[in-house]
């Protein structure tokens, strides 16, 4: 063969190689029209995602500004004072600036809005020249949220001094400020959190959508081939699903539906991220992890109301922007059968995802939680006394028990005088009934327990009082979710306990048993009768379609509680009755109609209702005939989750007491040793048997003290933080052994 024949074969050969299926094909550069399509297309998508990205921070009102709007040419210091009633002037609760231009900005916390009832404006220095105030406003996060005109301010002055108000137009003129010039006006913003939340999102909602919408506009002006814009928009459906879903590889339909699936993801963690903390600012990243591995069966729904109207602009706004700039992004970009789009897309959904992750832990310290899982502790191990290896003597006659578990009751709202923090006592039926028996307490008057980590819910809360165990489940732990789950086998509680001596055991609650766990622990715990919404239902207490709050409220929880008592202590053997409230659960409460109106807040009016309630109930018990063999114990299941309404008053980086009382406990029993005392709602379990007449070995179980007895407690010895940090450690004993975890 010759060598133009050789040459002109591997021609052939080379030819026949290239059309083999998978062959390598040079690439097509782009065109200078396609890079500009590709060009203006990138800025477009980056500009949607960084206004995304940049709405989120700032969606929660930390701090607002009062600004106040002067007349110009007004060179004075101006201060303003926030105020409880009308003569509370405190330097601490104000803020001072000087006007360098027509307007001052004042920043302060954003409870000086909601809580002031008065605001008192001083002009310092005396220049004795008319100051005239346009207007008051109120800005959240850099929004505009209220404002108040001069004339609004004049109408709502209450108290002023050494200066003459003057209306004119829509201005309130200071005429003449003298040396002590002050006035006093009512605060008609008068907004809570949740407003100012609501407002500042009303307001960055239509900033992000003008913004989209100039966007588009901007775009489709620069862009010069509009024509081919129009008709890709016009034959939207038919081109995704001809020149895209046929078209495109499997593996980039796969990422592209990831990307979507990230981005609804992202969005609805990052409403719930930010609904839980506004709604529950104290809540941990162990409760959260629980409630992921319980029923949640029977929620309140107006809880689920409430999170779809805090979470309603997030998911419209940022959801649909998101979702739709990526679709039209993959729409142009796909036409020009480009597989970067899928990959743009996802990078632009992994970046979501990545900020939504920092607010996330911004909000719960998730990395913090997370690290410490790996740090291991003997803590528990330590201290932990197991009650089925101690010895526990009953009295021969066995007492009967009343456990009464309040939703959210603590001692902050007994006035200062009476040793909680409010000004005046709310619950004052609940504060009597504390002088008047055995009341254990951080302070020499009426005081309460410390809910450590795993304590600080309901289910967690009613658990540890129970067991002296606080409630830790690990990350990789099992699931509650089914009813042959085991719930802490490895922990012995009063229900246990009890059962073994024969008590008939009861519990009653106005909402589903099963929510949070609760049907588990009391079933398997003492297989108590379980009295719940539910059951109500079926046995005919109320109609079929009934449910207010959580399921019913408390009126109706203490009536069937007073049937279920009178049919369980006509029995033989003894009793251990159980019962939670639901009425003081937040947000505000339900405020029923035998609920009156003597308090600021709704909150306060529920919780003095929930009082009258416990006392009139208290008061029934005591004229039955098995009161005398019965001991009473009543106890709140954790504090109150709304901190923010509590830091009204109190100031949060101080434990908030649990409100407890022993009434008719054994005899012998006094309250010699129950003032002055740092102790754990962990404590209650053994304090609780002692109540009813049980000695204990070591007056210790669990990681409880018998508060009777004076032995020194854990939080004695190590004190509360000390506790809470081994607690959100990982302890081996208390997976194995008490969980039963493999």
């Amino acid at each position: 063969m010759g060598r133009k024949e050789r040459r002109s074969s591997a021609g052939a050969v080379n030819r026949r190689n290239s059309n083999i299926k998978g062959s390598s094909k040079p690439k097509r550069k782009k065109s200078n029209r396609e890079k500009k399509i590709d060009t203006i297309f990138f800025g477009f998508i980056a500009a949607i995602v960084i206004i995304i990205i940049a709405s989120q921070f700032g969606t929660k009102v930390k701090d607002v500004e009062i600004r106040v709007n002067y007349n110009k040419n007004v060179k004075t210091l101006v201060q303003i004072f926030w105020l409880d009633a009308q003569k509370n002037t405190s330097e601490k609760n104000s803020v001072s600036k000087n006007i360098d231009s027509d307007h001052v900005d004042m920043k302060v916390k954003e409870s000086v809005v909601t809580d002031a009832v008065y605001f008192r404006l001083d002009c310092l220095d005396n220049y004795k020249k008319d100051v005239a105030i346009e207007d008051i406003s109120i800005y959240a996060n850099g929004i505009c949220v209220a404002k108040m005109t001069g004339a609004e301010i004049y109408d709502a002055h209450g108290f002023f001094r050494d200066v003459d108000l003057e209306k004119k137009d829509d201005t309130i003129i200071l005429k003449s400020p003298g040396d002590d010039c002050q006035f006093h006006f009512k605060n008609e913003f008068n907004y809570s959190r949740e407003v100012l939340n609501k407002k500042a999102a009303e307001r960055r909602a239509v900033v992000i959508i003008i913004l989209f919408i100039v966007l588009a506009i901007v775009y489709l002006i620069l862009f010069k081939y509009k024509k081919e814009v129009v008709y890709n928009l016009s034959t939207l459906g038919g081109k995704i699903k001809g020149l895209y879903l046929e078209k495109m590889k499997v593996k980039h339909k796969v990422l592209y539906g990831v990307t979507i699936f990230i981005v609804v993801l992202s969005t609805v963690l990052l409403v719930t991220s930010n609904f839980l903390y506004d709604k529950f600012s104290n809540i941990s990243m162990g409760e959260i992890l629980f409630h992921l591995k319980v029923p949640m069966t029977g929620t309140s729904e107006s809880m689920v109301e409430e999170y779809f109207r805090f979470g309603a602009v997030s998911f419209i706004i940022m959801g649909a922007s998101l979702i739709i700039a990526i679709i039209l992004f993959a729409i142009f970009k796909i036409i020009r059968n480009n597989a970067l789009t899928v990959y743009t897309s996802l990078s632009a959904s992994c970046i979501y995802l990545l900020v939504v992750i920092l607010v996330f832990n911004s909000n719960f310290k998730v990395f913090a939680y997370l690290a410490k899982q790996f740090d291991k502790s003997t803590f528990i191990e330590d201290n932990y006394v197991l009650a089925d290896e101690t010895e526990l003597t009953f009295p021969e006659k066995k007492r009967n028990l009343i456990y009464i578990f309040l939703e959210s009751m603590e001692s902050t709202f007994i006035s200062k005088d009476e040793g909680g923090y409010w000004k005046q006592t709310v619950i004052p039926e609940l504060a009597e009934l504390a002088k008047e028996n055995i009341n254990f307490s951080e302070n020499d008057k009426i005081g309460g327990s410390y809910s450590t980590n795993g304590a600080t819910w309901t289910v967690a809360g009613m658990v540890s009082q129970t067991s002296g165990t606080p409630l830790l489940i690990p990350i990789g732990g099992n699931s509650y979710n089914s009813p042959d789950v085991q719930f802490l086998p490895g922990v012995t509680s009063i229900g246990d306990l009890l059962k073994e001596q024969g008590y008939n055991q009861e519990i009653v609650v106005g909402s589903d048993i099963a929510f949070g766990g609760r049907k588990l622990y009391f079933g398997q715990h003492g297989d108590f009768d379980m009295f719940d919404y539910n059951l109500a239902i079926k046995e005919g207490k109320i109609p079929k379609d009934y449910k207010v709050w959580w399921g019913y409220e408390d009126k109706k929880l203490f009536k069937f509680a007073k049937e279920e008592l009178e049919e369980i202590s006509k029995k033989d053997e003894p009793f251990n009755f159980t019962m939670l409230t639901v009425d003081t659960h937040f947000p505000s409460g339900y405020l029923c109609e035998d609920c009156k109106n003597e308090y600021g807040t709704q909150y306060e009016n529920v919780y003095a209702c929930s009082s009258r309630q416990v006392g009139e109930f208290v008061e029934w018990i005591q004229k039955q005939d098995f009161y005398e063999n019965t001991t009473i114990v009543i106890s709140g299941d954790h504090p109150t989750m709304d901190s923010r309404y509590i830091q009204q008053n109190y100031d949060l980086d101080k434990p908030r007491p649990i409100y407890n009382c022993v009434i008719n406990p054994a005899e012998g029993l006094d309250g010699s040793n129950s003032k002055n005392r740092l102790f754990t709602t962990l404590d209650l379990f053994p304090t609780t048997l002692a109540s009813i007449g049980v000695k204990i070995e070591g007056e210790r179980l669990g990681l409880g003290t018998n508060l009777f007895s004076g032995e020194e407690t854990l939080a004695e010895k190590y004190g509360y933080d000390k506790i809470d940090e081994e607690f959100d450690k990982k302890s081996v004993f208390y997976d194995k052994k008490l969980l039963g975890e493999k």
